[in-house]
């Protein structure tokens, strides 16, 4: 669903990997925002317990996991495109993210807004309201397109569904500047460290300019949401996907060659970023925003190189757990959150277990739960299908 899933001709099937592991670590991220000393006012599942592993999981995998899920998806759509028609391919990206976007947000997401209704202390009737309300919403302009969501976790929202809406618009753009006609050609592999610069300065330079106009406010729409400051990079990482492929650079040996040195590097880096974080959410200056932003984007690249090396010399292969992962890895996505915030709701009456440990458990509870759904699901789905 999110790209190809097969092996391909220059051994990338780490890729796909690194698009699975991906999502598990997305469910980890709002696992931990549940037990977040900073996310009290806007996240849906607050635990009383806190702990500072949460702060410093929440605040990295939020910086990292999103932007390189753009560029996976930027890197599979050229070879996608070049199988069929550009007809054949948005029907074919209608059908595998459109459609799937669309039963989440009429069927999944009402029962998120009663979960979250129903543990902000509203009662059942005011609860249901809500999902009316929430219909309303999804059909409806709002009054207010531009929206800050920090202080509040009633908004109307796509909640984790807006990057399939956001990625769908992006393979309808890539299509319509994309020739069909032209044969692919791979470029003779050079060193991706340019490449890589610039996407580190065009993400920073344009997380500085939104930021500083709009913080963290949110564009909201029935059929699209967005972050402003976060935009720019996110079409930055899958227009750079899709020049990885063009440019061959995934044989780029030097720069992939060292990986367990690039991971201390960005836990290094890490660090670094976390203590500008605390700047940024004191002072709205375009000086101290840059640099927080090249903290920030620097350890996405960092990331991405890691995810790529450690990929290459480690998960190139295709286990029979590794097709588990890559193939229930959307259906995944799409139910998680769902079964993240019953976990951590359920936990919140385990008062003598640690939070560490609450933690813990809610991640391993919501990632088993959610891909035992999906199993399920899909073995169903085909024993019907079979059968008619």
């Amino acid at each position: 669903m999110f790209g190809e899933n097969k092996k391909s001709e220059n051994g990338t099937y780490y890729i796909s990997n690194i698009r699975s592991t991906i999502v598990i670590l997305v469910i980890l991220l709002h696992a931990a925002l549940s037990y977040s000393r900073v996310t009290d006012s806007w996240w849906f599942i607050v635990d009383p317990s806190k702990t500072v592993i949460a702060d410093i999981l929440s605040g990295i995998l939020d910086a990292i996991l999103m932007p390189i899920l753009f560029f996976i998806s930027g890197y599979f759509s050229l070879p996608s495109l070049n199988k069929s028609t550009k007809k054949q391919f948005l029907k074919k990206k209608v059908k595998n993210i459109y459609f799937p976007w669309l039963t989440g947000i009429l069927f999944l997401n009402p029962v998120l807004v009663l979960i979250i209704n129903h543990t902000q202390g509203n009662d059942l009737y005011v609860s249901f309201c809500s999902i009316l309300k929430y219909y309303n919403n999804f059909i409806t302009i709002p009054n207010h397109i531009i929206q800050d969501r920090s202080h509040s976790s009633l908004y109307f929202s796509h909640y984790h569904l807006w990057y399939l809406s956001l990625l769908f618009y992006f393979f309808v753009v890539f299509s319509l500047f994309q020739n069909t006609k032209q044969k692919i050609i791979n470029i003779k592999s050079g060193s991706m460290l340019p490449t890589l610069l610039t996407l580190v300065m065009v993400s920073s330079a344009s997380f500085t300019f939104f930021y500083y106009f709009f913080e963290n406010n949110w564009f909201v729409l029935s059929i699209i949401q967005f972050q402003f400051s976060r935009i720019i990079s996110y079409i930055a990482f899958f227009i750079t996907g899709i020049h990885f492929y063009r440019s061959n650079y995934l044989t780029d040996k030097k720069l992939l060659k060292y990986p367990f040195i690039h991971l201390l590097n960005a836990a290094a880096l890490s660090v670094l970023y976390l203590s500008a974080y605390e700047y940024v959410a004191k002072n709205n200056q375009i000086a101290i925003n840059f640099i927080y932003a090249v903290c920030r984007y620097s350890l996405c690249v960092y990331f991405l190189v890691v995810c790529l090396s450690l990929g290459k010399k480690f998960f190139n292969n295709a286990t029979t757990t590794n097709r588990i992962l890559n193939r229930y890895s959307f259906g995944v996505y799409l139910v998680h959150l769902n079964i993240v915030l019953v976990s951590a709701y359920l936990f919140r009456y385990f008062d003598t277990i640690p939070s560490l440990l609450k933690l813990c458990l809610t991640f391993l509870c919501s990632s088993a739960v959610s891909y035992l759904l999906v199993i399920t699901y899909t073995k169903i789905k085909t024993l019907i299908i079979s059968r008619l």
